[in-house]
């Protein structure tokens, strides 16, 4: 599994479909919206079962920003994060993109 993670404006997708000629069923093209919508409803086994099925994942990067005061969006945050940690545990390639440019965090080799 490749997981890709950059701002939200990055082009990620379309990074994904140049540099390993992902069809758009094999990418989830975004982690953050999915967990946004789902989180309440599914539990985290769930989400990491779902999500572990794509052959790419694309996630914003949402941790440098500023820390919401609203209690729901920190703990969405936090869940979020969490979620990103597990699929860059579990993937082979992690990729960052900032500015366009692509910085391997780690890379099993295909």
């Amino acid at each position: 599994m490749i997981l890709i993670i950059g701002g939200r404006a990055e082009d990620k997708i379309k990074f994904c479909r140049q540099r390993f000629k992902a069809k758009n069923e094999e990418i989830l093209e975004s982690l953050y919206d999915f967990i946004k919508a789902e989180y309440e409803k599914l539990s985290e086994d769930e989400i990491l079962s779902y999500i572990f099925g794509f052959k790419i994942i694309a996630a914003d990067e949402i941790g440098c920003g500023i820390v919401p005061m609203d209690k729901k969006e920190r703990i969405f945050r936090d869940f979020y994060g969490s979620i990103c940690c597990k699929a860059a545990k579990r993937a082979d390639t992690v990729i960052r993109l900032i500015c366009g440019l692509e910085q391997v965090l780690k890379d099993k080799g295909e």
